[in-house]
């Protein structure tokens, strides 16, 4: 038999080439074809040429045809992942997830926002703002309440909320919370008793098995920091400590729009104000201080962090190495 430097394929030891006619497997060229389990035996494939789709019957007790490729996608996606509570679009590559039918357990977020509330601070005002699994943001009866209202609301009212802003002197809570909605209230940090309005705010609600609307949910990026400025953890960002109390936060992914929703928190440290700063596509500011706002009260506080953006481009988790699998690797299970 003769070597060569190409695949040959051969029946007995006759060269396929050498013979009148290749052999073709059944085929169909009309878009969307699939074939039926009458179409095919056990161990036959059927290709379509038109949507480069091969197919094949299968019997686990009942007979039913499988694509095992198709259009340049990854083999078998959605036969290997759908199921009564998932489906894929094997066109797009989205993944629909319901809980019709059974328990999901999901516990990412399930409504934020980056709200805009400048100008008009009459009760009642609906302000503009960009987010997920969120109906409106409306001005509230007294000073800086700000009610928010769930597209889909949630299974109950037992979520958290995290709410960040930029405004000097002013401390946030969540109160009123029901399964459809929260009111945002800032007070003033001096006298907590009196209410505070604000110009831009952020928020995050995170609840278990609460499904958002279909777009992105998960956290876009996170970190944290210590009280010197020694990043702790990180995600699709860097950490780099300016001076005292100042941090810049860089995307490795910028995300597509200024308007994503970051909330941070003082985790330990000295009783300090966290603030951010200039939101841009490839990144903010984050600073810790009293409640003055000046470059002399910014004092050292350890801070987490995270943002959320709609259609957020993120670092891929696993390596084009990770998957490969070397020729002649066994596979078991």
């Amino acid at each position: 038999m003769r070597r060569h430097n190409k695949w040959t394929a051969y029946i007995g030891t006759t060269e396929l080439s050498q013979m009148a006619s290749p052999i073709k497997i059944k085929r169909s060229a009309v878009a969307g074809k699939v074939p039926t389990t009458s179409d095919l035996q056990l161990g036959e494939l059927g290709l379509n040429t038109h949507d480069g789709k091969l197919y094949a019957k299968k019997d686990d007790g009942s007979e039913s045809i499988v694509e095992l490729s198709g259009g340049g996608s990854s083999a078998g996606v959605s036969s290997i992942i759908a199921g009564s509570n998932i489906s894929v679009n094997q066109s797009t590559g989205d993944v629909t997830i319901s809980s019709t039918g059974g328990t999901v357990n999901y516990n990412g977020a399930s409504a934020w926002a980056t709200a805009d509330t400048s100008g008009t601070q009459t009760t009642g005002t609906v302000y503009s703002f960009t987010g997920l699994n969120v109906a409106s943001v409306v001005k509230g009866t007294a000073a800086g309440e700000y009610v928010v209202t769930f597209t889909t609301a949630l299974g109950n009212a037992d979520y958290a909320v995290t709410i960040g802003n930029s405004a000097s002197g002013v401390v946030s809570r969540a109160k009123d919370k029901t399964a459809s909605g929260f009111t945002v209230n800032f007070l003033d940090a001096n006298n907590p008793s009196n209410g505070a309005n604000t110009n831009v705010f952020d928020f995050v609600v995170t609840s278990q098995n609460a499904l958002p609307p279909s777009g992105t949910a998960g956290t876009d990026a996170f970190g944290s920091y210590s009280g010197s400025g020694i990043p702790l953890t990180t995600y699709n960002c860097s950490i780099t400590r300016n001076g005292t109390g100042d941090h810049d936060i860089v995307f490795t992914n910028p995300m597509p729009t200024a308007n994503y929703s970051v909330t941070a928190t003082v985790s330990s440290g000295t009783n300090a104000i966290v603030r951010v700063r200039s939101k841009t596509t490839t990144g903010f500011r984050i600073t810790t201080g009293a409640v003055e706002d000046s470059s002399s009260s910014l004092k050292n506080a350890a801070v987490d962090f995270q943002v959320n953006c709609s259609n957020a481009t993120l670092p891929a988790p696993l390596t084009e190495d990770m998957l490969v699998m070397t020729a002649g690797d066994n596979m078991t299970g």
